[in-house]
């Protein structure tokens, strides 16, 4: 039988959707997003967070808003804010008093509508991670292994999800929308917002458009640490209704799958540049695949003579999902080692030095804490990776908590403290190191059933610098710094050409 053209052109048209691709969760190049990801705040050492989220698009969106703090993601802060078309949210985060003893609050000058807090400044609260009553928005949690004082909310990371847009020319939308003179209509948070089942209604689906940006600043000592906050398109295609009221919900996890899909899908990227589409069961598991590397890549700058210091904040943003056993006892622990307990969850890595000429100084372990003591490393969500010797409480640039890190040759460090390579070049961190089996994110498979395994963890982050300058003249502040995001490495295991 011949085909008519309009058969012909049915059939092509159905090859051509066949080979398009599944909107998925992906890691946007582009900044843009519906969930943001903060790597790091921090209130020590005299710091200040600076926090900035746009709603580039033309209709408002409702997001949820949670801070967690460094050692196992536990939430300290949360809320819901409201961005009209167009709107933006400035917010900083500082410590209450000003004692290394203190917890960190939240304070803002902007008049975008919050909901869940009861005025600003709002202090960070540590009942989830104490057990205490429960906190704003509703919702306990029973207590974990870590520190359990108030100065554990001083440092962590943040997420912002999109739970949905909001409907043109609806309550929630005349409430939330500036007047000429650049305040809502409702007046200075909290909005006189419609009740919670009003603002659930007027809610629908969830699309691009948010961007974020951090800088941690120290004004006494003049510095200023910026960073892009990383974005995540294709989490929800339906509103996430039920945080409205919920206590640690939507999360990462959160991510939704297609109704034409059987799970979640995630895009990635080969090694080659090459878009790769991977289906997982779980939302948490396509949300970690976007942030999957077997190594990352940066700087390093501990020049004496330039009063040079440098941290790397290394943040596993999943992590919490896979090791804290108390909340999700029956996740599967891999691509982490071990479940988090008494205060830590280790992981050991392995590394390579390189100087500025390509010189590579002896081979050496690194534990994020003592490489000359194997097996003993603490680890956290959030981590600082501190250029500097051991006996130093805190890291050099951030001023650090979580920074029980540094690195050193295998074997008896030098006494008294030498660095044991250059003092500028390059570092190679391999977060899959050896035949280690436990960093491998299994369970997907890509759209035609290929089985396929993502070596590595889930991780983010940036490195900065700081250097004095002790010339400089009398009375003037000479600190100078800067921020490099991590360079990454990605690798799987299938019989996938991708991966050979």
């Amino acid at each position: 039988m011949r085909r008519t053209p309009l058969i012909r052109g049915l059939a092509a048209a159905l090859a051509l959707a066949s080979a398009a691709p599944v909107t998925a969760v992906m890691l946007d190049p582009r900044g843009l997003g519906q969930v943001l990801v903060f790597p790091y705040y921090t209130v020590n050492a005299g710091q200040d967070t600076l926090l900035t989220v746009v709603n580039t698009s033309n209709v408002g969106k409702a997001v949820k808003v949670t801070f967690r703090e460094g050692y196992n993601g536990r939430e300290t802060l949360r809320f819901n804010l409201f961005l009209s078309a167009h709107d933006t949210w400035v917010g900083a985060v500082s410590s209450i008093d000003g004692s290394a003893a203190s917890g960190a609050r939240l304070g803002s000058p902007d008049h975008s509508c919050i909901s869940g807090l009861a005025s600003l400044p709002y202090p960070f609260s540590s009942a989830a991670y104490t057990g205490g009553p429960p906190g704003p928005g509703g919702g306990s949690y029973p207590k974990d292994s870590g520190p359990q004082t108030i100065d554990r909310t001083r440092e962590g990371f943040i997420e912002m999800i999109a739970i949905g847009d909001i409907a043109p020319g609806s309550p929630t939308d005349l409430a939330i929308t500036p007047v000429q003179t650049g305040q809502p209509d409702a007046g200075t948070p909290p909005c006189n917002l419609p009740s919670s089942i009003g603002v659930m209604n007027d809610l629908v689906a969830p699309t691009s458009g948010l961007a974020g940006s951090g800088a941690i600043a120290n004004v006494a000592e003049g510095t200023f640490y910026t960073y892009v906050a990383d974005a995540l398109s294709g989490f929800a295609f339906a509103p996430l209704i039920t945080p409205i009221s919920g206590p640690d919900e939507p999360n990462l996890s959160s991510a939704q799958a297609r109704p034409s899909s059987h799970g979640v899908v995630a895009t990635v990227f080969d090694a080659s540049g090459e878009p790769l589409q991977i289906e997982y069961a779980r939302g948490i598991d396509a949300v970690s695949a976007v942030f999957m590397a077997d190594s990352i890549y940066n700087d390093y700058l501990v020049v004496d003579a330039l009063g040079a210091n440098t941290d790397w904040v290394v943040t596993f943003p999943t992590k919490q999902f896979y090791v804290d056993k108390i909340l999700y006892p029956s996740n599967v622990t891999a691509p982490f080692a071990e479940p988090f307990t008494a205060g830590q969850s280790r992981l050991e890595l392995v590394a390579d030095m390189y100087d500025r000429e390509a010189y590579a100084p002896l081979p050496f372990c690194m534990t994020l804490l003592y490489c000359v003591v194997p097996g003993a490393t603490p680890r956290y969500q959030v981590n600082v990776l501190a250029f500097m010797p051991p006996d130093v409480s805190e890291s050099a640039v951030f001023g650090s908590k979580l920074a029980l890190s540094t690195l050193f040759l295998s074997g008896n460090p030098p006494t008294p403290y030498e660095w044991p390579g250059p003092q500028d070049g390059w570092l190679k961190l391999y977060l899959a190191p050896g035949d280690s089996g436990a960093h491998v994110l299994d369970g997907g498979k890509t759209l035609d059933g290929t089985d396929i395994l993502l070596t590595g963890l889930p991780v983010t982050g940036f490195m900065a610098y700081n250097i004095i300058n002790s010339q400089a003249a009398p009375g003037r502040l000479a600190n100078y710094g800067g921020t490099f995001r991590h360079r990454t490495h990605w690798s799987c295991a299938s019989a996938l050409a991708a991966c050979e």
